[in-house]
């Protein structure tokens, strides 16, 4: 996939693509994700539209956007660069006993095939220092886990702008980036409905 913040001209070369467009304080309007295939000279004008709204924790309100490192080998993921997917947060730390019993249905439904197209997944832990993140698959290798798992050091993200009080808090978000669910802890169930409700509701739009 690959994001771009309008206005910006990109090279991104020869093959088929999935492009989303994202701008501070707005939503992606649909289409949030366009699939083009480009030829050897080939030029391509996308003209993304957006929506303004107010930022917030709580559904129908714009997902604060964040840059935060992950424990596989520090890479750097930007919740702005996955507008046109659905994404779920699930917010966690390393003592978390609820956690652990949920990350295995989060890994379930994250490893659906029939979801690939559509879904990321990032737990984050904004207690922990970084020698716990960086050990948390290898202290549980039982889970299996294959989704990044994100560390941040500013507690602003988990106490202020998604105002998890505690854990597991998980967030879904939609492919224009607003908070559609809110779950304090989800069931397979209940996590693959709503994935499934918004494939429904987006895939006409793509």
């Amino acid at each position: 996939m690959y994001a771009v913040v309008p206005p910006r001209l990109v090279d991104v070369g020869v093959g088929t693509w999935s492009v989303s467009a994202y701008l501070a304080g707005n939503l992606t309007n649909a289409p949030a994700r366009w699939n083009i295939t480009l030829a050897p000279h080939d030029t391509l004008r996308i003209d993304a539209q957006f929506s303004p709204i107010a930022e917030g924790p709580n559904a129908g309100s714009l997902a604060h956007v964040f840059t935060l490192p992950s424990d596989l080998d520090s890479s750097i993921y930007r919740l702005q660069d996955y507008r046109g997917k659905i994404v779920l947060l699930s917010f966690f730390f390393y003592l978390c006993n609820p956690c652990l019993a949920e990350f295995p249905h989060i890994q379930e439904v994250y490893a659906d095939p029939q979801y690939a197209d559509w879904l990321e997944v990032f737990g984050v832990d904004a207690v922990d220092g970084w020698p716990l993140l960086a050990r948390y698959k290898d202290d549980h290798p039982a889970l299996g886990l294959q989704f990044p798992l994100l560390w941040n050091q500013d507690q602003s993200l988990r106490t202020v702008h998604y105002e998890v009080a505690s854990c597991p808090t998980n967030i879904l978000i939609d492919p224009t980036g607003m908070i559609r669910y809110r779950w304090f802890g989800v069931t397979e169930g209940e996590l693959r409905g709503a994935i499934e409700s918004l494939i429904d509701e987006f895939e006409t739009q793509n």
